[in-house]
C-alpha cells in the first residue's frame, strides 16, 4: 500500500516538475518575443552571424528628385565572382545593384585593372599647374571608383563600412558613402568646410565628423586660423576641443587676427561650431569672450546624472532637447529619422545671456536630475543644465560643452541619434545636400548601449534577485512537500 502511494505521490511531483519546466519555457518564449518587439521598435541590435542584407531606403529617391542629373558609372575593380562570393564585399556591390535598378542615370561596371588599365588612368593621375602628370589615388582590386563627367571621387570598398576605435567593423553605411559620392560628382563646385589645426585640437576623434561633412557635399579643409586667410566660399568652420586659446587683436589697432577674421567670417553668413572639453585646464580667455558677444559662457563644473546617464558614473548623459524655438526645431528635424537618445559625455553648463552681438538660446539640456560639480565639491543642483547652444545674428555660432557629441564612436553609432543631430545643424548652416536617413546596417550587438543606467539596474535586477529568487521560491515549495510525504 505503502508503494503504491509513494508511486502516486512520485507521480504528482513528476507532473508539477514538468508543469513548472513547461511554464518557465513559455515565459522565456514570451520575454524573446517582448525583447524582439522593443529591439525593432527602439532600433536595438542583436548579432545575426554571418547572413547581411541591406536594402536602400527612400532617401536617393528624395537627394535626386530636383537635380539636374548627369550620367553616373559606379566601377568596381573587382570581378562580379569575386564580389558576390565575399560575404562582407557583396554588400556594396548589391547596394550599387539596388541604385542602378531605381535609377537610370546611374551605371554599374566591372573594369579589369590589369586587362584594361588605360580606361582607369584618367582615375588614378591629374595634371597639376606646371603640367606635370601627378598621381593622386590608388587604384587596386578592392578600388571602387563614382565618376560623372563634372567629376569623380575614388574609394575602397572598406571606405563603405563604420569602424569603432578599435578599427573592428560596427556597420555597414554603404548606402550613404555612395549616395554622398554621386551626389557629389553632379556638381562642380562645393562649399568649404574648415577644421582649425592650430589649438591643439584632436583630430583622431573627427573622421566620422569628417565623414557626414563629405556626405553633405562640403569640400573638408585644413585652416591655420593665424597664418592663413578663410576662403570666400567657405560656409563652415569648426573648432573641436581647442586646447589653446585664439588671438584677438586691440579695438582700434587695425590687426587682422584670428578673432577678426571669425568676426568676418560669421558677418558675411558662416557658421561656427566649437566643441569644449570642460577637463582642458587652458583659460581659453579670448575664445570665451568671443563666445560670450555671442551670448554662451561655458563654465569650468562638470555634470553627472546617474539616472539619464549610459554609464554608471553619471558623466555619459542622455540629453533632452530644449523647449526653445531652435531646439524644438532642430528636434523636429531628428526625430523625422531617429527617435532614440543624444548622448553627450563631459558636459559643463553653458549659461546663457543676450550678447553684444546675439542672444542664445538653448537646443540641448541636462535632465532636471542632473547636478554640476566643481573640483569634487557640489557646484549646482539646478538640473536641466544647457549643453549644446545656438546664436544667430547674419552668421550663426553653435556651443557643444562636452566633445563626446561628435566623437566617432558616437557618430557611427545608429543606437543614438547624435548622427542626425550633427546632420540637422549642417542644415542649418545652409548645407547643399544631405544623405540624412540611409539606411545604416549594424554588424554587431549593440542592444546593451541602447539603455540608460537606469533602465540598465531595473534590468539586472529582474535578472539578479528577481528570477532567482522566484525560482528558489518555487524550489523550496517543492521540497518542503517532498519532506512532508
Amino acid at each position: 500500500m505503502k508503494k503504491i502511494y509513494a508511486n502516486s505521490r512520485a507521480r504528482e511531483y513528476t507532473k508539477v516538475s514538468t508543469a513548472f519546466i513547461a511554464v518557465m519555457i513559455a515565459l522565456i518564449a514570451i520575454f524573446n518575443i517582448i525583447i524582439y518587439a522593443l529591439g525593432t521598435k527602439f532600433e536595438w541590435y542583436f548579432y545575426k552571424g554571418e547572413a547581411y542584407e541591406h536594402h536602400i531606403g527612400n532617401t536617393s529617391a528624395e537627394l535626386f528628385s530636383d537635380t539636374p542629373l548627369s550620367d553616373t558609372e559606379i566601377i568596381f575593380c573587382m570581378e562580379k565572382e569575386d564580389l558576390e562570393g565575399d560575404i562582407i564585399f557583396n554588400l556594396v556591390w548589391q547596394t550599387a545593384l539596388q541604385l542602378q535598378e531605381k535609377h537610370d542615370f546611374i551605371k554599374v561596371k566591372n573594369v579589369n585593372i590589369y586587362l584594361q588599365p588605360k580606361l582607369l588612368s584618367k582615375y588614378k593621375y591629374t595634371v597639376n599647374e606646371e603640367g606635370e602628370k601627378v598621381q593622386t589615388a590608388t587604384i587596386n582590386t578592392n578600388t571602387v571608383i563614382i565618376s560623372s563627367e563634372k567629376g569623380h571621387r575614388v574609394y575602397s570598398l572598406s571606405d563603405f563600412f563604420n569602424l569603432n576605435s578599435s578599427s573592428t567593423i560596427t556597420a555597414y553605411n554603404g548606402e550613404e558613402v555612395m549616395l554622398s559620392a554621386i551626389a557629389w560628382v553632379q556638381r562642380e563646385a562645393h562649399p568649404i568646410a574648415y577644421f582649425t589645426n592650430t589649438h591643439g585640437e584632436n583630430y583622431s576623434s573627427l573622421l566620422a565628423l569628417y565623414n557626414v561633412l563629405t556626405a553633405c557635399g562640403y569640400d573638408v579643409r585644413m585652416l591655420d586660423l593665424f597664418s592663413e586667410k578663410i576662403d570666400e566660399k567657405a560656409e563652415l568652420i569648426i573648432m573641436s576641443n581647442p586646447i589653446y586659446d585664439i588671438e584677438r587683436a586691440s579695438e582700434g589697432s587695425g590687426i587682422i587676427s584670428e578673432g577678426e577674421q571669425l568676426d568676418a567670417f560669421l558677418e558675411r553668413g558662416g557658421t561656427l561650431f566649437v566643441s569644449l572639453d570642460p577637463y582642458v585646464k587652458s583659460d581659453l580667455t579670448q575664445l570665451k569672450a568671443f563666445l560670450a558677444e555671442w551670448g554662451m559662457t561655458a563654465e569650468n563644473s562638470i555634470i553627472t546624472d546617474t539616472d539619464n546617464s549610459i554609464t554608471h558614473d553619471g558623466y555619459t548623459l542622455v540629453a533632452q532637447y530644449a523647449d526653445t524655438e531652435a531646439g524644438n526645431r532642430i528636434y523636429g528635424e531628428v526625430r523625422k529619422h531617429n527617435s532614440s537618445y543624444t548622448v553627450v559625455k563631459d558636459a559643463s553648463p553653458i549659461t546663457l545671456t543676450k550678447g553684444e552681438k546675439a542672444e542664445a538660446e538653448a537646443v540641448l539640456k541636462s535632465s532636471p536630475a542632473a547636478k554640476a560639480y566643481y573640483n569634487g565639491a557640489l557646484a549646482s543642483s539646478d538640473g536641466s543644465f544647457t549643453i549644446l547652444a545656438m546664436a544667430e545674428n547674419n552668421g550663426k555660432v553653435f556651443l557643444s560643452s562636452g566633445a563626446y557629441l561628435t566623437a566617432n564612436d558616437i557618430l557611427n553609432s545608429k543606437v543614438y541619434s547624435n548622427r542626425e543631430l550633427m546632420f540637422t545643424i549642417l542644415d542649418e548652416a545652409g548645407c547643399d545636400y544631405s544623405t540624412v536617413g540611409s539606411v545604416i546596417l549594424p554588424v554587431g550587438n549593440n542592444m546593451i548601449e541602447g539603455l540608460t543606467t537606469k533602465t540598465a539596474d531595473l534590468y539586472a535586477i529582474i535578472f539578479i534577485i528577481i528570477i532567482p529568487l522566484a525560482i528558489a521560491a518555487v524550489a523550496a515549495v517543492i521540497l518542503t512537500k517532498r519532506k512532508n510525504r
